[in-house]
Parts: structure tokens; sequence; C-alpha cells
């Protein structure tokens, strides 16, 4: 367990939070969505079905942003897709409530005899 502590420790130094999908940047501030050109080639379509008035207004905000309407959306939409999930993924949290995590991750396990009765039986599939 200390070998654990001493990796979470060296993570959260260097600025970055260990979770169970990998270490992320741990900047204390929501991140920024990063929407780079991939690679990959562009296969899938999307249709949409729009207002005049909402076509107008992506029109005039992609010509603002210097984008084709294409790039805007997408652009758009990814950055939307990312804040999303990032609450699902990220949860940011102070130097209190990291170390009560922490020391809630080093207690020992609490004996629990309805858990344990129900991991004994046999599952309903099995029956």
């Amino acid at each position: 367990m200390e070998e654990v502590n001493s990796v979470v420790k060296m993570f959260s130094l260097c600025g970055f939070v260990l979770t169970m999908y990998g270490a992320i940047m741990d900047d204390r501030k929501e991140p920024e969505p990063s929407v780079e050109p991939s690679a990959e080639t562009r296969t899938e379509r999307v249709d949409l079905r729009l207002t005049p008035s909402a076509k107008r207004t992506l029109q005039r905000a992609a010509v603002a942003s210097r984008k084709s309407m294409t790039e805007f959306v997408v652009d758009s939409a990814l950055a939307a897709a990312f804040d999303m999930l990032a609450d699902r993924r990220v949860f940011p949290v102070d130097d209190a409530q990291w170390a009560a995590f922490v020391a809630a991750l080093d207690a020992p396990v609490a004996d629990n005899p309805a858990l344990r009765a129900l991991l004994a039986r046999r599952p309903a599939w099995e029956r």
C-alpha cells in the first residue's frame, strides 16, 4: 500500500490526478476542450433539420470564426460533447477532499454480513 501511496503522491505533486482511466491533468479549473484535426478520414454523416433563422445564425457564427459551416458545427458540437462527458469523468476536488478520499481508500474494509451473504448466493442465471 505504501508503494501505491507514493505513486499517488508523485502524480499529485506533478499536477496530475490518477483515475481508473489513467492520469489526467489537475489544474483545478475546467479544462478547455481540445478539438484538433485528426488524420482520420471523415466518413460519417450527420443530417440536421434547422429553421432558416437557426441556419443563418450558424452561418454568421462560422464566418465570424473564419471557419466553414461544417468546421464550425463539428467543432462546436465536439466542444459541447467533451464538456458534457468531462462532467462524468473528472471530479475536481480540493486538498481536503483529496485527503479524505485517499484516507477512505486506505481504510480497512468493514465487514458487511448482508453483502457477504448476497455474494455467497448462487446467481439467478445459474439456477
